[in-house]
Parts: structure tokens; C-alpha cells; sequence
């Protein structure tokens, strides 16, 4: 099991969310993250704000905006979503199974799940793509297109990336969705400002779905909150509840403090 601790805050309701599983466990700490708060290519930020007007300037050197915090050992991070969102990519294979990112919800996928759960194991994503490669000894053979298109973001047409975002990008592991679902109304107001788009499909988590014997991976809908699963090899257009909704993926960025 990895030895990752991680602790996600959220400034809007001032709550520090303490996830804990098989993860070794340490004091809280508070941060206080500006979410909504956009980071543009040179380091910079535009503040958040419910009536945000950003200079075409802004609009060209914006790279991500700012969701959540967290501490690793003595340092803390600022984590932020990446502005361009993939469709038509699947998870990846799906007749190995990588345990170390297996997660279990406390709510099963009622509506508002993602806001009420409670996370254990898998709690961060940044190095799953890792622990898939350890598992995975074809992993050049296999198509993992979620996780290659988060160490090649800075590569993507224009995401405006420069020297300072170039490394770090990742998919976001289930409880760092989750997080990211109870401030997406911040963070749409945020998007809107920048005409990108807004945070409405359903999303892949990097953290796999237990006892599918490795064959799907957990999914977050941003239209109602449910957690969901689907197999991995899954791409495009999934059928919902009452319609067809389409598969897409965010990445998320750590930014020290």
C-alpha cells in the first residue's frame, strides 16, 4: 500500500477533510487555498470572484485553476485543474488489476454522493500512473490513454504551458473528484470567465473500482454527483440513467507553496 497522506481542504467552508483508510494518518493541517483562483502561465493568479472579468491577455496565459490543497510530509501543495478536458479516451487495460489504487465509497452511487463520502484507500492520484506501471509489464504494449495524455499535457494544442507547468500533470484519483464536485460550482464560474468548458459529464478517477477483478475503474457524474463504474476500456458515450452522457477526463496539477 502506498505510504501517501494527504489531507484536502476546502476554503469556501472552511473544512479540513481528513481521508483515511490503510493511509498512515497524521495531525491536520489548515490551509487555505483560493479556489476558483486562476493561475496563468508566468506564475501569476487572478483572484476568484463571482462576477470574474479576465483581459484577453489573461485569457491566453491562463494554464489552470485552483481547486484544493493538501500536505505530503512537511510540504504543502496547492492542486489545480488543468482548463482542457479529453474526450474519446479510455482508462486503459483492463485484464490486469492494480490494487494499490482500489477505493471504496461510504455512499454507493445515490445522487450527491460524491458530496456526502467518505474515502478510503486510494486517495491521491499522482502517482497511480506509477503503480500501474509496476503491475503492468506490457505497459508500452497496453493503451493507458488517460494517463498518457497527463504526462504529455504541456504537449496539447493550446494549453498555453510554459517551462514553469511542464511536469506534474495527473488524473485525479477519486476523492480528489469528489473534492473537486463540492467546489465545481466556483469552479465553473472560473471556466465561463475563460470560455472554456464548464465541469458537466461524467469524469474518470484513476483509482479502480474494487472487486471488479480489475476491469473498471470509478467515474464521478458532475450532473448529479453519483459515483459510478465502467470498465476501462470504455470511451465516448456511456448510457446514463435517463440519457446517454459522454466519458471525459480532467487532470489535475500540483503546485508548491
Amino acid at each position: 500500500m502506498k505510504k501517501q497522506v494527504m489531507v484536502l481542504v476546502l476554503c469556501l467552508v472552511s473544512l479540513v477533510l481528513v481521508f483515511t483508510g490503510c493511509k498512515k494518518i497524521e495531525e491536520p493541517l489548515s490551509i487555505s487555498p483560493k479556489v476558483g483562483e486562476i493561475v496563468l502561465n508566468d506564475g501569476s493568479r487572478v483572484p476568484f470572484s463571482r462576477n470574474m472579468a479576465l483581459t484577453p491577455e489573461q485569457k491566453e496565459k491562463a494554464v489552470a485553476i485552483i481547486v484544493m490543497a493538501r500536505r505530503e510530509g512537511n510540504s504543502i501543495f496547492e492542486v489545480a485543474l488543468g482548463l482542457h478536458q479529453d474526450k474519446d479516451k479510455s482508462w486503459g487495460d483492463d485484464t490486469i488489476s492494480i490494487p494499490e489504487i482500489e477505493c471504496w465509497s461510504t455512499e454507493g452511487s445515490k445522487v450527491s454522493a460524491a458530496r456526502d463520502t467518505k474515502i478510503t484507500g486510494d486517495l491521491f492520484g499522482h502517482d497511480n500512473y506509477e503503480e500501474i506501471k509496476k503491475v503492468d509489464k506490457n505497459i508500452n504494449s497496453n493503451d493507458y490513454g488517460i494517463f498518457e495524455r497527463a504526462e504529455k499535457y504541456s504537449e496539447i494544442s493550446g494549453v498555453n504551458i510554459t517551462d514553469k507547468f511542464t511536469t506534474g500533470w495527473y488524473v485525479p484519483s477519486l476523492a480528489e473528484l469528489c473534492e473537486l464536485f463540492k467546489v465545481k460550482n466556483a469552479v465553473n464560474i472560473a471556466l465561463e470567465a475563460l470560455g472554456k468548458a464548464q465541469l458537466r459529464d461524467l469524469y474518470w478517477s484513476s483509482s479502480q473500482f474494487p472487486g471488479s477483478e480489475g476491469k473498471e475503474a470509478w467515474l464521478v457524474n458532475f450532473n448529479d454527483g453519483k459515483l459510478m463504474n465502467a470498465s476501462k476500456k470504455a470511451s465516448g458515450i456511456t448510457s446514463g440513467t435517463d440519457s446517454k452522457e459522454e466519458i471525459k477526463a480532467i487532470y489535475f496539477v500540483s503546485i508548491p507553496r
